[in-house]
């Protein structure tokens, strides 16, 4: 029996590669490059655009990011309230030591995400 693969769509926002994997039972992200001022409001609007009922979950992978500022961290906040509003999950994936943890801990965000651990 053949298994369905998730439908994937890569998509380039300035300074960063967003990757979109959509299965069934959740949407899998992963940004590689930067998440700045530059194109944070771009990012959300791709992420919004993409939140359909279908997935209970979304699952954002951070280990590609080489920088993310405050505009980044708000896209991740608005991100967690429109699955939050729907009692939808958001999982992130912030490898020890990557610059995506790092910013998690320095912002005091890491404990909302459940990146606290170092």
């Amino acid at each position: 029996m053949a298994r369905d693969l998730p439908a994937t769509q890569t998509f380039s926002v300035a300074t960063a590669t967003v990757t979109l994997a959509s299965h069934p039972e959740r949407l899998e992200v992963s940004i590689d490059g930067e998440v700045d001022i530059a194109n944070g409001a771009s990012i959300r609007e791709l992420l919004a655009s993409h939140l359909d009922t279908a997935h209970d979950d979304v699952v954002v992978d951070l280990s590609g990011l080489d920088y993310i500022d405050s505009a980044g961290l708000n896209v991740l906040l608005d991100l967690r309230s429109r699955l939050a509003t729907h009692r939808r999950r958001l999982h992130l994936l912030a490898p020890p030591g990557s610059a995506a943890r790092r910013i998690l801990i320095l912002s005091g965000l890491a404990d909302l995400f459940g990146e606290g651990r170092a």
